[in-house]
């Protein structure tokens, strides 16, 4: 899977609502997704807010950052403010970064039209989780976030009415796909587990 920026890459909305999400098994999969309880999604956002911020201060990566400043402000963590200034700084001359971070701070209504969403899941080897029916508001940023525990690649795949519009594999278990939809309208998003053991993951949008 193909990591966005030099760092751990990626992520999420502005304010993350911790309802998850509805998964539905693909092709050879057993019951699917599963909730943590929000505190302990909270703590799981702290950590990874940290590893993230330490490796976008470590590579100059103002992506890592970015995602790092929203995963502090989702995880109710004081400071995230400073966060986003560290990743301007990085992004400097990257305008499609600068944007990003623009956006961020100016908190346009964006993602879900139900609003953001994020789960926790195990899955199988070989196994396929579909999310299907997110709406996404049309002429605003989408974004899907998935990160394994490391231990298998995981394939990412979202597909629009109009075919495939972000597809992520490799050697690894976090993706990124941002995108802006014409129209307001319903994506399908399908994690697999390319990987010979279980992998549990998060998958959030904004």
């Amino acid at each position: 899977m193909t990591r966005p920026a030099a760092a751990a890459p990626a992520l999420l909305a502005a304010a993350l609502a911790l309802a998850p999400l509805p998964a539905t098994p693909g092709a050879g999969t057993g019951a699917g997704a599963g909730t943590e309880t929000t505190a302990a999604a909270d703590l799981g956002l702290a950590a990874l807010a940290h590893r993230l911020h330490r490796a976008g201060q470590a590579r100059a990566d103002a992506l890592a950052l970015l995602v790092a400043g929203r995963l502090r402000r989702a995880a109710g963590i004081a400071d995230w403010e400073g966060l986003f200034v560290e990743a301007a700084v990085a992004a400097a001359g990257n305008p499609a970064l600068a944007a990003l971070i623009a956006d961020a701070l100016a908190e346009a209504p964006r993602g879900l039209v139900a609003g953001p969403r994020t789960t926790w899941a195990e899955i199988g080897p070989g196994e396929t989780h579909a999310y299907p029916g997110l709406v996404f508001a049309g002429g605003a940023l989408a974004e899907v976030y998935v990160e394994g525990d490391g231990g298998t690649a995981l394939e990412v795949e979202v597909e629009g009415p109009d075919g495939p519009v972000c597809h992520r594999t490799g050697a690894g278990d976090i993706a990124y796909c941002a995108w802006r939809p014409a129209l307001t309208q319903p994506v399908t998003v399908r994690v697999r587990n390319a990987g010979p053991a279980p992998n549990r993951y998060l998958l959030m949008t904004n």
